[in-house]
């Protein structure tokens, strides 16, 4: 799907304020991201390109729909969007008008998908300042030397999922840019990603917000829904790569592997031992 707006800095803050929306209302749902769905989202020369993309149960026409009515939190989300932005580029973003700006974004958000014209708003409306102050933090989940060594495989996708929605969630409530992910495959093995922020974060917020991170995915079923898909492989829409996991674990999954390891009792193992630590790096 794509949209298009005469002003390229209107464009990229509307593709974040809708992304944040759609987080939101899958959120509310009792999904989430790489169980559930993924989206690609990016804006280039002013045009602004979005899929949702479905691994479970979704009825991605009514989330879009519901997403395209009414950003009924706008002003809260356009506050997160800006320091998104912020943290991405590190240039200020600066609006004269924030209540126009939001009744503009309101009405682009309800123009037809692929269909509109280009959407037209003043140049001046929204554009990029001077340099701001961004913080980068390192997000890691560790992987436990407690843990069975033939569960490895299993912990390296939950340990992935729980760290994915954790920076998510960190994004979309402090305004955060997730720069990159990885997993290191040393005497510590842990997944990690780092996060750019414009704004004030402490350790203490971040391992609240990892505990209650940890308490939906439990609670919502997430990690259940990912055993059973793990337990019927051939058949799930987006497989762990089998090159990424003998990579990272040096053991190479069969389905029916898989189908053994992907079990409630490993799963509570895994749980279990999760912890996360936070470090500032620049």
């Amino acid at each position: 799907m794509r949209k298009s707006c005469s002003n390229h800095h209107f464009a990229h803050l509307y593709e974040h304020i809708f992304c944040i929306q759609v987080d939101t209302l899958l959120r509310e749902a009792g999904k989430f991201p790489i169980v559930d769905y993924d989206m690609v989202a990016y804006t280039e020369n002013g045009v602004v390109y979005f899929e949702l993309i479905p691994y479970s149960e979704i009825d991605v026409d009514t989330v879009l729909n519901a997403a395209s009515t009414s950003l009924s939190a706008s002003r809260h989300f356009f506050d997160i969007a800006v320091h998104q932005i912020e943290a991405e580029y590190g240039n200020e973003i600066i609006f004269e008008d924030k209540a126009m700006l939001i009744r503009d974004i309101n009405a682009f958000n309800k123009l037809d998908w692929n269909s509109p014209p280009k959407f037209f708003v003043a140049e001046d409306s929204v554009s990029t300042g001077g340099r701001v102050d961004v913080k980068t933090i390192e997000v890691t989940v560790p992987y436990s030397d407690r843990l069975p060594k033939d569960i490895m495989p299993l912990t390296r996708l939950v340990n992935g999922i729980t760290l994915n929605v954790l920076v998510s969630d960190l994004a979309d409530t402090l305004g955060g840019f997730v720069s990159s992910q990885a997993f290191a495959t040393n005497d510590t093995k842990q997944l990690s990603s780092q996060v750019r922020l414009s704004t004030r974060s402490s350790n203490t917020y971040i391992q609240q917000l990892f505990e209650q991170t940890v308490k939906d995915l439990q609670s919502d079923g997430a990690y259940d829904r990912l055993a059973a898909m793990l337990r019927d492989i051939d058949t799930m829409n987006q497989p762990p790569s089998p090159e990424a996991t003998l990579k990272d674990t040096g053991t190479s999954m069969t389905s029916a592997m898989w189908r053994d390891v992907a079990n409630k009792d490993n799963l509570q193992k895994i749980i279990n031992r999760m912890s996360v630590n936070v470090s500032v790096i620049e």
